[in-house]
Parts: structure tokens; C-alpha cells; sequence
């Protein structure tokens, strides 16, 4: 088995990227990272299991392009042309964010948790979509990835940022799953629904995980106006299962609301 990981940065964090990398690229085989700009920094040469790769290969300048390399298609071309992936087929593929600061032992959880729900998805952050849904934002209850978790979880939704999947379980047709930028977090919930696959987020201590402070979130950089589109996209997916919180869950939802949970 190999561990790779992908993740996507934009111009504006350059002073904090290494912060996520350096917590991570240890705990990986190979690290896949999107510059969503034009020229590569001179410091990735510090880092040999890091490949970069530019927007202007890719043409994609959004959140979405840390799946680059989780395309199949693509994948084979990197697996096939030598490295340290070179002839092995059994890769869990890793997506993860450059504001984020990822415990030693974060590898290590995710794959525990892969193994619980074989052949399905694992993450930290997620959420649960609340009919009626009425605008996507506004229908989630959230279980942050900073925050204690006490069980098993399973979600609607979840964060791309803090993802894990097998890719012989998960295939992935980058140009097919996504659509209008900086919604992956959707796409790839309707795509796990159209694959029969579930997404489980992991139990952990408060503050495993650590957000690096940014002067402006993926929401601000994008913009206003998303939701619209995010709700249609949810709502066209529709009807989504009802889905329990576990009852160690309920003090780590976000906002409380009225849920079922699951019976004891």
C-alpha cells in the first residue's frame, strides 16, 4: 500500500503553506501540490517527495485541483512513468488543505477508519444536510474538524480538506465530477451518492486538528452569490437519506437542531 496525498494553494498563503506541508509530508509517500499560479517556488526543491504542478498545466485555479492527481486517467501516466508509486495499485489518496495543521498521527486515524467501513470514505470534518433544505449553508449541522468528536460519524457531507478514499473504491474523472469552482465539498457528496459510497468522519480529541489563521477563507476569495448554486446542486440530488447522530455525537453538532439519533 502507498500513501499519497494532493492539496491546492493559492497566492495568498504563500507564507503559511509549509506550515500544513511540514505537518504532513512525513506521513506520506508522495504529496501532490496545485500552485494555483503561473510559476513553482524555489523552496518546493526542499521537499523531495513533494511534485508540484501549476494552473497553468491544469487550467483550473480553484479548491477542486488538489483531485487532480486523484483522476485515474491522470494517476496511471504518474504511477506508470517510475517513482517511489511504480507499480503499485493499492493507493489511499489523501486531499487536504493548505490552512490546516495535520497531527502526527493523522495518516495513521484515517486509515483505522477506512478499515472500520471498508470500501467507503473517510474524513474529519463533515456535516449533515437538514430538510427541509432551503439554502444549502443554512440546512448543514456541522461537525468541525477542530472539534472533539467522540464516535464514529457518519455524514452527507464531507470536507474535502480532511478526505481519504482508496482509489480502486473511489475512481475519479476530474473534468466529470466537477463543475463550478470552489464547491467540492458538494460534488464530491452528489458523486459519492451516485457511487453507492458513504462518507464517516473520525472520532478525536479537541483541537487534534489546528486551523492556520487566514486573512480570508475559500468563501471570501470566491466571493458571494455560491449558495444559490450549491442548494441547486444539493436539491437535484435530492431526496439524501436520513442520516442519525450518534447520541456522543450531539454536543459536537453544529448548530444543535432537532435529529434523530441513533437508538441504543
Amino acid at each position: 500500500m502507498k500513501v499519497v496525498a494532493g492539496m491546492t494553494t493559492i497566492p495568498p498563503r504563500r507564507s503559511i503553506v509549509q506550515l500544513a506541508i511540514r505537518s504532513i509530508i512525513e506521513q506520506v509517500d508522495q504529496l501532490f501540490v496545485h500552485f494555483n499560479e503561473e510559476t513553482i517556488p524555489a523552496w518546493v526543491k526542499n521537499y523531495p517527495k513533494l511534485v508540484p504542478l501549476t494552473a497553468t498545466v491544469t487550467r483550473h485555479f480553484d479548491a477542486s485541483a488538489k483531485f487532480w492527481y486523484a483522476d485515474t486517467a491522470k494517476f496511471r501516466g504518474i504511477v506508470e512513468t517510475g517513482g517511489v508509486l511504480q507499480g503499485d495499485r493499492d493507493i489511499v489518496y489523501f486531499s487536504i488543505d493548505d490552512d490546516i495543521v495535520y497531527p502526527s498521527d493523522y495518516v495513521k486515524t484515517l486509515l483505522a477508519l477506512l478499515d472500520r467501513h471498508k470500501g467507503h470514505v473517510a474524513a474529519v470534518h463533515g456535516s449533515l444536510l437538514r430538510e427541509p433544505i432551503n439554502t444549502y449553508h443554512s440546512s448543514l449541522i456541522r461537525f468541525r474538524f477542530a472539534k472533539a468528536l467522540a464516535a464514529d460519524q457518519q455524514v452527507h457531507i464531507g470536507g474535502t480538506g480532511t478526505m481519504a478514499f482508496r482509489m480502486s473504491d473511489i475512481p475519479i474523472d476530474f473534468e466529470k465530477i466537477f463543475g463550478y469552482p470552489n464547491m467540492a465539498d458538494v460534488w464530491m457528496a452528489v458523486y459519492f451518492r451516485e457511487l453507492k459510497k458513504h462518507a464517516w468522519i473520525c472520532p478525536r480529541d479537541d483541537g487534534w486538528m489546528k486551523p492556520i489563521p487566514v486573512k480570508k477563507g475559500v468563501f471570501e476569495l470566491r466571493g458571494g452569490g455560491f449558495d444559490f448554486v450549491e442548494t441547486q446542486i444539493i436539491k437535484e440530488a435530492a431526496p439524501w437519506p436520513k442520516l442519525a447522530i450518534a447520541p456522543a455525537n450531539l454536543p459536537a453538532a453544529s448548530p444543535h437542531a432537532s435529529y434523530n439519533t441513533i437508538k441504543t
